[in-house]
């Protein structure tokens, strides 16, 4: 079941790119409808962004979302990628998962 309380936005980008941006609180309760969401679109495309540009609260269950998500990626043999804003990009370098997943500032 999906949580529709966490906004996504889905968009084909050519060439097998698809663009889910997300907004709001990726939290206990949204993540799990994040990680679901994505996964749908792993088999249909080549490479998966993820913008996080616009989420205003991102806690540890999103984190262990994006792990999920990059490990079922490289497993199709699919690009995943992260858009983030300044709090995201933050979080992901205290935690050090910029290390291990491709990250791109949205400023």
């Amino acid at each position: 079941m999906v949580d529709e309380t966490l906004p996504l936005d889905v968009r084909w980008r050519g060439a097998g790119i698809v663009v889910v941006t997300a907004r709001g609180e990726i939290d206990l309760v949204t993540a799990p409808a994040l990680a679901q969401r994505l996964e749908q679109h792993l088999p249909s495309s080549g490479e998966l962004v993820l913008d996080l540009s616009e989420v205003a609260f991102f806690g540890a269950a999103g984190l262990q979302a994006l792990v999920h998500v990059q490990r079922e990626a490289t497993r199709h043999g699919i690009i995943f990628r992260l858009v983030t804003g300044p709090q995201v990009h933050r979080l992901l370098g205290l935690v050090e998962l910029d290390r291990t997943l491709l990250v791109h500032d949205a400023r």
